[in-house]
């Protein structure tokens, strides 16, 4: 919506450079917030459990702390169905301009508008996930609000592990996913049409889906409060 396609390359120009002067306005606001207002932790752990975590954070290794994690069944499952259907996201995120171009030429804006409102129904989902967790702790989802979700689950199936850990490896693989499927939709959309490599994203969600209800409802973080 902000960089227009264009035959004249200095339209493409100035259009990058508001886009990417608004993102740096944005982020550069948020980083002075966080130096002059964000705190690591409470001066007093504000439960049990943060208590529990917080002593054991201290005596572990990094090393050890992976290896733990690596062994942790739910926490591996976890992994594979995040990154599968966070890939998913990222591909038909990233491919969305070619994807509507193939069938509405110079509907560039439309292209646009509905990867923004893939990100607003996301938030949306987001704050509707974290009521239904509030309220059930079951950890059912959305595609979006998968990821916030997704490391909220991870925090309670890894406990009393550091929580940095458990979110820094899970957001490590899906990137590793997302790479490799936006490859994978880009290669079956140029070679195979666009129905046969949207098949083999539902496919890939459908894996992701069965993924996740395997995984143990095991919520430690919950049960060290109780």
């Amino acid at each position: 919506m902000l960089v227009p396609n264009s035959d004249n390359i200095c339209n493409i120009e100035r259009g990058l450079r508001l886009m990417f002067y608004i993102v740096a306005a944005f982020t550069t606001l948020v980083l002075v917030l966080i130096l002059f207002f964000f705190k690591s932790a409470p001066p007093l752990p504000p439960s049990t459990a943060q208590a529990v975590q917080r002593e054991n954070t201290e005596k572990e290794t990094f090393s050890r702390s992976i290896k733990r994690l690596l062994t942790n069944t739910g926490y591996v499952l976890l992994l594979f169905s995040y990154g599968i259907n966070i890939a998913v996201l990222y591909a038909i995120s990233t491919l969305l301009n070619q994807i509507i171009l193939k069938h509405f030429q110079g509907h560039e804006e439309d292209a646009g508008r509905i990867g923004l409102t893939i990100v607003c129904t996301g938030m949306l989902s987001s704050v509707i996930c974290g009521v239904i967790l509030d309220k059930t702790h079951k950890f059912n989802f959305f595609i979006t609000g998968y990821l916030p979700v997704g490391f909220e689950f991870a925090a309670e199936l890894t406990y009393p592990e550091p929580e940095g850990t458990a979110a820094g490896l899970l957001n490590a693989v899906v990137q590793v996913f997302g790479i490799t499927f936006t490859m994978l939709y880009g290669f079956l959309f140029n070679n195979l049409g666009d129905l046969k490599a949207n098949i083999a994203m539902c496919i890939g969600l459908g894996i992701g889906t069965l993924l996740t209800i395997m995984i143990p409802n095991d919520l430690r973080r919950q049960n060290a409060k109780i």
